[in-house]
């Protein structure tokens, strides 16, 4: 017989139990983050949408540098793809 707990009896045991046991280090973490919300300055916060933009920006920023630095290898079959520095083969 395995030492290992059947797959089907945990997830039933915990399935049945109103609280899955929480970690001590994980309640801290929340605890500090909970705190650190309650202080600070909620006008100073970002939306999602102002994030989300700014990320794209910098993800375009980093392709367009990218691509002016790299070309794909003409020499692949149609379902390769290799990125290869302009400056050496």
């Amino acid at each position: 017989m395995s030492s290992e707990p059947n797959k089907e009896y945990v997830i039933e045991e915990y399935q049945n139990q109103e609280h899955v046991p929480v970690p001590d280090w994980h309640l801290a973490i929340i605890e500090e983050r909970m705190a650190r919300y309650r202080t600070e300055d909620k006008t100073k916060w970002r939306t999602w949408e102002e994030v989300e933009k700014e990320l794209m920006q910098e993800i375009i920023e980093e392709m367009k540098e990218k691509k002016a630095n790299y070309r794909l290898d003409p020499h692949l079959q149609h379902n390769e793809l290799s990125i290869r520095p302009l400056t050496g083969r």
